[in-house]
């Protein structure tokens, strides 16, 4: 079946239907604007979903169609390569004395508001064309779907009557985020000569940097500018009550006092930001961020205290990795060197009831560590060049292989449990 509508370009209509769930994200649940719609599609619909994935992905993966830029719904690419690439660039820029700052956009509703038509333009933009294009066609033609919400005061769903989908793509779908990524795909090129611009889907980032505040400045209002048009040239909206600007700097004596907005709209400047589920302060401490994560594991911790005397040791570790550790790894190499995060690891240790261990081995044939002022030296490549060069030569000898050398790395872990990065360096 799949086969025969390939070879038409033909998506079967009785695989069109969606039942709509809103999930609820953050903030007010009376307020529409705070809830995700996930589309509940038909089981077979996903199966086929698959194999058109797969001939799109295999297309642009051929041609490097994809941008460098976009991170989402990428193999290989997590939210840590992202935060990576944004908080390198943000160290780099504070180590050459730069002016750096960022501007976080929040789009209203992205995915559902993806135009049909110029979707299937950049379709053909990108070479895919003929039947191919016909099935993508098909594919978002004539969708339907039902709102379904649970009503807690008589225990039922409510659900609504069929509307036809008139623009965007289906959340919870497997090729959905593919399609979004086709939509975004040519903004970065726009940018990239003014900023750095880092996307993860729909979460679309940029950072400015100039030697001069008249530079940064008209650099950052520029770069706003083009945003903006593009999101309106596509039928994407920026939300400006979360978009946000932040700059970064060591001198917190240093504050800036000129607009960015357009069209009469203004950004606000803020001293933090959420960034894939990081906090990101302006200095780069981790401070705000910490705080944040502490209060989380402060209450995981209080359950598994609460737990311990009904639990076995095996349901007690289980739940450890479900609510405590899960949580705190996350992120976890960009802010472990920060000097507050201590304080998470006073509560691992707590929550799991440690011992520390300490050792010493011999190394050699180290990277080289590069100059650097005190706020590079918090950032993961030049802490990660200090660890490399700490472990034994046993395990150095196997960088060039990924696979081994994660392997006996993993190994040299397990055999010796390490209280914080600090004490690993100082063994």
């Amino acid at each position: 079946m799949i086969d025969k509508a390939l070879l038409k370009g033909i998506f079967p209509d009785r695989m069109k239907f969606s039942i709509v769930k809103p999930s609820h994200k953050n903030g007010n649940k009376q307020d529409m604007a705070n809830y995700r719609p996930i589309s509940l599609l038909i089981s077979f619909s996903k199966i086929f979903e698959k194999v058109m994935q797969a001939r799109l992905l295999g297309h642009f993966n051929s041609h490097n169609i994809l941008s460098k830029e976009q991170y989402g719904f990428r193999s290989n690419l997590t939210t840590e390569n992202a935060t990576f690439t944004i908080t390198n660039e943000i160290l780099n820029a504070i180590n050459n004395k730069l002016w750096v700052g960022g501007i976080f956009c929040n789009l209203k509703k992205a995915f559902d508001c993806v135009n049909h038509n110029i979707l299937i333009k950049k379709f053909d933009h990108y070479g895919i064309t003929g039947i191919n294009k016909t099935l993508y066609e098909s594919y978002l033609k004539d969708r339907f779907q039902s709102v379904s919400i649970y009503n807690d005061n008589t225990s039922e769903y409510m659900v609504s009557k069929w509307k036809k989908v008139k623009h965007g793509v289906p959340q919870g779908s497997i090729i959905g985020p593919m399609l979004f990524l086709t939509d975004i795909n040519d903004l970065p090129a726009l940018i990239n000569k003014n900023a750095t611009p880092v996307l993860f889907a729909d979460d679309t980032s940029t950072l400015i940097t100039h030697s001069t505040l008249m530079g940064f400045t008209q650099n950052i209002n520029m770069v706003l500018q083009t945003l903006h048009n593009w999101f309106n040239k596509n039928f994407l909206s920026l939300n400006f009550e979360k978009t946000q600007f932040a700059h970064f700097t060591t001198n917190n004596n240093i504050h800036i006092n000129f607009h960015i907005g357009v069209d009469n709209k203004t950004l606000p400047i803020v001293p933090h930001t959420k960034f894939l589920g990081l906090i990101i302060d302006s200095s780069l401490n981790w401070k705000k961020h910490i705080a944040h994560l502490t209060t989380k594991l402060g209450k995981a911790c209080y359950a598994l205290q609460s737990l311990k005397p009904y639990l076995s040791t095996q349901t007690l570790v289980t739940v450890y990795y479900s609510l405590f550790h899960s949580v705190m790894v996350y992120g976890l190499l960009f802010w472990d060197n920060s000097t507050h995060s201590i304080q998470i690891f006073k509560l691992q240790n707590l929550a799991i009831d440690s011992d520390q261990h300490s050792f010493y081995t011999r190394n050699c044939n180290n990277f080289f560590v590069p100059q650097a002022n005190l706020t590079f030296q918090k950032g993961v490549y030049y802490s990660g060049v200090k660890i490399f060069n700490k472990l034994p030569n046993d395990i150095k000898k196997w960088s060039d292989n990924s696979k081994k050398f994660k392997k006996v790395l993993r190994q040299f872990l397990n055999m010796h449990s390490f209280y914080s990065v600090e004490e690993f360096l100082n063994r």
